[in-house]
C-alpha cells in the first residue's frame, strides 16, 4: 500500500506526536508500505532540514505552511499532494491540515485512519475561546469521515473530548505508543562519563524529567517537579539532583523558579540533547518523573523510554499517563498539580532502593510485552490491513 503519514511535527523536532510518528511510519516501511511523511516545513527548521528527502526507505516531504504560529501550521493544496495514496494516516491534532484531508477522503475515497494523540486544551489566552469551538466542528466531521481511530490507550480516549462523537459504527483500535528496545536498554555504559561531565558524584540520586519546555509544552509540569524537590528534607536534596532534559523558551523560567525557592544549586538543565546522551540520563537516574497537569499529556512515551532503561517512574493519575504506571509495580502516581503527593513519591522512592529496583525491573518486563516497536508495530500494519 502506498500510506501518507500526516502530521503537525517530526523529527529533528523532539515532540512526543513527531516521535510516535517517525515510529508508526518506520514500523509500515518494514512491513513492506511505500510510506511518504507529510509536514509543515516550519521557518525555524528550513536552515536544518530539506524540503524533501529520504531516509530509510521512508520518503519526507515538507510543505511550506500559508500561516505558522508555534507548533500549528495552515497547509493548503494538501489534499492534492495525497491524491495516489491509498491510506492517509492523520495524527490529531493538526488543526491546518484538516480540511484538506478531508477534502482528499471525498474526492478519492481513500482510507482515512486516524491516530487521536490528545485533546486540545487551553486555560488561558486565544487558544481557551478558539479550541472549544474548533472542537465542536471539527471532531464530528473527523470521527464520521474516519475508517478507523486509534487511541493510545483506552483510558485515555474513553475521558477524551471525542468520546462523545463515537458511535456504535466508529472502527476504535488501541496501539499504544512504542520505543526500540534495542537503543533503550538497561546498562550502565556511559553513566560515569555523564556524570563526571556534570558534577555530579556516584553517589547521589539523580531525579529526571524529559520533556519539551516551550509554551506548547507547558503542560509538562516543571515547576510543580521543582516545587516538590525544594520540598525534600535538607538531608535528602543535599545528596541528590534534579534533572530538566529539554529545550525551549520557558527554559529559563525553569531555571529563575529553582533559583527562587532555594535549590538552584540542585538543579541541572543540560538544554536540548542528543538521543545517545538522552538514552544515558535514563541509565543514570533514579528514577524518572512525569508530572503533567492536564489532558494534554495523553501516553507519556518518556515514561516508556525510563522504564526500558530498567528504572521506575511517577506520574501523575491522568487518563493515558495513568495506563503506562501499574501503581505498586512499575511506579507511583500522584494527583495532578499536587507538590506535596509528588515530594512525597519522590521520597519514597529515594528511601527504598530495593523497591525502586523491583518497579524497574517490572516496567522493563511491560515495555517488552506491551511497547517494544515490534510488538506495537505489528498491531499498526494489523489496524491497517482492516480498514
Amino acid at each position: 500500500m502506498k500510506i501518507a503519514e500526516v502530521c503537525a511535527v517530526y523529527p529533528p523536532y523532539k515532540g512526543g506526536l513527531g516521535v510516535v510518528c517517525a515510529d508508526n511510519a518506520a514500523s509500515f516501511a518494514r512491513a513492506g508500505h511505500m510510506v511518504t511523511v507529510i509536514v509543515p516545513w516550519y521557518a525555524r527548521e528550513r536552515g536544518a532540514t530539506l524540503e524533501h528527502e529520504e531516509r530509510d526507505g521512508i520518503r519526507i516531504w515538507r510543505v511550506r505552511p500559508t500561516l505558522e504560529y508555534g507548533n500549528a501550521a495552515w497547509v493548503r493544496g494538501l489534499a492534492r499532494v495525497l491524491e495516489g495514496f491509498d491510506v492517509v494516516h492523520f495524527h490529531y491534532p493538526f488543526i491546518g491540515a484538516l480540511d484538506e484531508v478531508l477534502a482528499w477522503k471525498k474526492k478519492t475515497g481513500g482510507k482515512l485512519l486516524v491516530t487521536y494523540h490528545m485533546d486540545l486544551v487551553a486555560d488561558k489566552g486565544i487558544r481557551k475561546y478558539f479550541f472549544p469551538r474548533y472542537v465542536q466542528g471539527a471532531l464530528p466531521r473527523l470521527v464520521a469521515e474516519s475508517d478507523g481511530i486509534i487511541a493510545t490507550s483506552l483510558d485515555y480516549i474513553q475521558n477524551s473530548q471525542v468520546t462523545s462523537f463515537l458511535s456504535s459504527d466508529t472502527r476504535l483500535f488501541t496501539v499504544p505508543n512504542a520505543v526500540d528496545t534495542s537503543w533503550y536498554t538497561p546498562s550502565n555504559d556511559g553513566v560515569r562519563k555523564l556524570r563526571d561531565r556534570y558534577g555530579i558524584a556516584m553517589g547521589e540520586n539523580i531525579i529526571l524529567f524529559v520533556g519539551g519546555m516551550d509554551a506548547a509544552h507547558s503542560f509538562k509540569g516543571v515547576p510543580i517537579l521543582i516545587d516538590a524537590f525544594s520540598m525534600l528534607s535538607e538531608e535528602v536534596r543535599t545528596t541528590s539532583r534534579l534533572v530538566l532534559v529539554g529545550k525551549g523558551s520557558l527554559r529559563d523560567d525553569y531555571s529563575a523558579h529553582a533559583s527562587r525557592v532555594g535549590i538552584g544549586d540542585r538543579v541541572i538543565l543540560p538544554g536540548g540533547v542528543s538521543d545517545e546522551e538522552k538514552r544515558t540520563w535514563y541509565r543514570a537516574c533514579t528514577m524518572s518523573v512525569l508530572p503533567s497537569t492536564e489532558r494534554s499529556e495523553a501516553f507519556g512515551i518518556v515514561l516508556v523510554e525510563a522504564m526500558a532503561c530498567g528504572k521506575p517512574v511517577i506520574t501523575t493519575n491522568l487518563p493515558g499517563p495513568r495506563s503506562v504506571v501499574d501503581e505498586e509495580a512499575n511506579g507511583l502516581l500522584v494527583p495532578p498539580n499536587d507538590g506535596g503527593a509528588l515530594s512525597g513519591a519522590l521520597m519514597r522512592l529515594l528511601s527504598d532502593q530495593p523497591l525502586a529496583y523491583a518497579m524497574g525491573e517490572c516496567g522493563l518486563k511491560k515495555v517488552h510485552e506491551r511497547y517494544s516497536s515490534e510488538v506495537a508495530g505489528k498491531n499498526l500494519c494489523d489496524v491497517v490491513i482492516s480498514l
